[in-house]
């Protein structure tokens, strides 16, 4: 679980930005004792979920695309330092020239076991200029695992261990012979699995599948998320108790599949795109297998002709908050599975306010090491029940400079009475957008007016004139 993340010179986040999961010593509200939003580790209370809240374009994505980036240094290996495609993502705060001209920078701290890793990244396009990583076992000091570093007088990499470091020569070797100027040091143990107890664990710990996720992702596509994996049966088993508690009616779920013979044109370009034994197994015939999933729905039609207890909906007949309601489940199911980090953009799109907090409560009772972080414009979230103000970050950006900062709840100055969702609405954490004042924005309308209607017009003497 991730402890704390550190930004600087990272997209709209010039300046050193921290931002700390550790869970402050607010009590739980009285009848909420029982919902656990923390897990204890190395006598830290880490947070399970953070809300991210904040105006568009304040920086809530930067956030959730810095995890992205972390975890793509970790596990992607460049093999190549001066090849177009192996540049390394920019990063750069951009509304200033010094920046643009300075690495960017990731620091996180995290646990996995009974280990506390900190790891440290700094890199422009072309070059890491440095690497990290130090752990903490016990009432031990942190100890460092290596540390990295490029001589740009000399294009070399540098890598140094400790003195007492358990990795032998042969494995030091291999990571020296490696790594290059734009290839982390953990990513190379994918490829060469040397042993190395320490690297390979913060590898393994960033490999699980979860990370970046919206609702609308042309990723969750409900058929696969619900078929395609080991625990089908439990998915189906959770998701049918989950809905009956959150005031759906849906019974029971199930993928059909059939097949349909393809497209001619479709099929062409295939057969131009594929090998003819790749094209000939995929597609047997020229036919494809489809799948559609249905959600069954109590049939109280009783002169109905069926003796199906059920009617079944398509997934096209389902309403859009509905499916959202089910990709979240499934998403918060599989992180406490993996215990893993999932972020989540837009989390709570079309979901009814009840039925999130419920699904929330689901979560956080199942889960034990995992981690989300749930970006939201659903500002009733900061009423749900039970709500612990520790888990809010506020999100806000200087338009005219540039630059992103984020706060937390002062426990202090906001107090147990004082009602968080009303503080935000008065903007007492920033989040004031940038726009005109009523009467400058009763102008501008008459002005969109005039602007419609003089293109209507303009468009009617076209017409007129082509008539004639």
């Amino acid at each position: 679980m991730l402890e704390s993340l550190t930004l600087k010179n990272f997209l709209s986040f010039r300046d050193e930005t921290i931002f700390d999961f550790t869970a402050t010593t607010e009590k739980p509200k009285v009848g909420y004792e029982h919902i656990d939003w923390y897990t204890p580790l190395n006598k830290k209370k880490i947070l399970k979920t953070i809300f991210l809240f904040g105006n568009n374009g304040a920086g809530k994505s930067n956030f959730l695309n810095a995890l992205t980036i972390l975890r793509m240094f970790i596990l992607n290996r460049r093999e190549s330092k001066s090849s177009a495609n192996e540049k390394l993502p920019s990063m750069q705060f951009r509304f200033e020239s010094k920046c643009r001209h300075m690495p960017s920078h990731i620091s996180v701290v995290f646990h996995i076991n009974k280990i506390r890793y900190t790891y440290v990244i700094e890199w422009d396009s072309k070059i890491i200029h440095s690497e990290i990583l130090k752990k903490q076992s016990g009432r031990k000091g942190n100890e460092l695992v290596f540390e990295r570093s490029f001589d740009a007088e000399h294009d070399v990499v540098k890598i140094v261990f400790p003195d007492k470091s358990k990795l032998s020569d042969d494995t030091k070797r291999v990571i020296r012979e490696n790594v290059i100027r734009n290839t982390t040091v953990i990513s190379v143990y994918d490829n060469k699995n040397f042993e190395a107890v320490d690297i390979a664990a913060v590898h393994r710990y960033f490999e699980a599948p979860l990370h970046f996720y919206g609702l609308e992702d042309e990723r969750l596509e409900l058929c696969s998320m619900l078929t395609r994996r080991a625990n089908a049966e439990q998915i189906h088993d959770l998701l049918i108790q989950m809905l009956n508690c959150v005031g759906s009616n849906i019974q029971d779920y199930k993928v059909d599949t059939t097949r349909r013979r393809l497209d001619p044109g479709f099929a062409e370009f295939l057969r131009k795109s594929l090998q003819p034994e790749e094209f000939n197994e995929r597609y047997p015939d020229g036919m494809e297998s489809v799948q559609y999933l249905r959600f069954a729905h109590y049939n109280n039609d009783k002169e109905s002709d069926t003796n199906d207890p059920y009617i079944w909906l398509t997934e096209g007949e389902e309403s859009h908050g509905t499916l959202n309601m089910i990709r979240l489940m499934i998403i918060l199911i599989d992180a406490a599975n993996a215990n893993a980090i999932a972020t989540i953009d837009e989390c709570a799109m079309g979901i009814h306010q009840e039925t999130f907090n419920r699904i929330i409560q689901f979560y956080l009772s199942i889960s034990t090491g995992s981690q989300v972080f749930l970006a939201t414009q659903a500002l009733p979230v900061l009423d749900m029940e039970g709500f612990r103000r520790d888990t809010a970050r506020f999100f806000d950006k200087d338009f005219e400079t540039g630059v992103s900062h984020v706060e937390s709840i002062n426990l202090r100055k906001f107090h147990a009475n004082k009602n968080i969702y009303k503080n935000y609405v008065d903007h007492a954490f920033g989040g004031k957008p940038t726009i005109p004042s009523n009467d400058e924005w009763i102008t501008r309308l008459r002005t969109f007016h005039k602007m419609i209607a003089g293109e209507e017009i303009a468009k009617l003497q076209e017409v007129e004139v082509n008539d004639q």
